[in-house]
């Protein structure tokens, strides 16, 4: 009983330097002392793991908020890499025909000066707010001879993308649609060499920690870029280009983000099919 008088003494005197489940169970050993102490203290110690969980249910609340962010993106992600798979398989499956006659395929045939339809699937690798992003262009277009061609573009970005400029956690996407044109300045047999140059507008979606809805539109901008291209033609119908080159922005100002968070050099991949 002294002892547990001693123990209730200092926890009257001392309250900050024990939890409020101590003083809680305090109270109820002065009322039934002939409680085991040992018994009494593993009691306790229950109860205060209890009280710990609950108190960590907001972060772990926040914590499973940021996961559905992550998995929305992921989903995002995800749909975007299976149509661009789904293209590429429908484009191999709808030419597989004419590509089992193209093995007689002689260079000089690019020579003709007949215009033809091109598709393209090309992605690459930029920087977009200091992070290291994968992006997806499609191309649909005329190649009106051999040394010219011109079509439309839609571009997107493949990969998660955080916000640096904003102290919440934030993720960034954008869609630009725009034209292009690609001059072929050397040609040997089946290399080439090309400068494509393109010109569009889009616009820059966000998506807070927490938010259900997914990304929004918040901001529009205009975009240019202009590269090299090495381009070999692996048959009458498909051609293989790899490449780099420079991507301009202009009007973005949405959450703290600007213009040169955007700009950067990219290399890329690009996979074209020719009639």
């Amino acid at each position: 009983m002294a002892r547990h008088q001693h123990l209730r003494e200092d926890f009257d005197a001392h309250p900050d330097r024990y939890g409020h489940a101590y003083v809680h169970f305090l109270w109820i050993a002065s009322f039934y002392s002939t409680i085991p102490l040992p018994a009494l203290w593993r009691l306790v110690h229950h109860f205060v793991r209890q009280q710990s969980r609950v108190d960590d249910l907001p972060l772990a609340r926040s914590q499973h908020k940021e996961l559905e962010m992550g998995r929305k993106h992921g989903r995002t992600m995800k749909t975007k890499l299976l149509t661009s798979i789904l293209m590429a398989l429908t484009l191999a499956v709808s030419s597989h025909a004419e590509l089992q006659g193209s093995q007689d395929y002689e260079p000089g045939q690019a020579e003709k000066s007949e215009w033809s339809a091109l598709f393209g699937v090309s992605g690459g690798n930029s920087l977009i707010a200091r992070d290291g992003t994968i992006f997806m262009n499609i191309r649909i277009g005329i190649a009106l001879n051999p040394y010219i061609s011109f079509g439309a573009y839609h571009s997107s970005i493949m990969s998660n993308v955080k916000n640096p400029k904003v102290r919440h956690s934030q993720m960034i996407d954008y869609h630009a649609f725009g034209v292009f044109a690609e001059p072929t300045v050397y040609r040997n047999g089946f290399f080439s060499i090309s400068l494509p140059v393109s010109i569009g507008g889009g616009e820059v979606d966000f998506m807070d920690k927490g938010d259900e809805d997914g990304f929004k539109a918040e901001d529009g901008f205009f975009t240019a870029d202009f590269s090299a291209q090495f381009n070999f033609r692996m048959t009458k119908l498909f051609e293989i280009s790899i490449g780099g080159g420079y991507r301009l922005f202009a009007g973005i100002e949405a959450n703290n983000l600007k213009n040169k968070d955007f700009r950067s050099p990219f290399g890329e991949l690009r996979f074209t099919f020719k009639e």
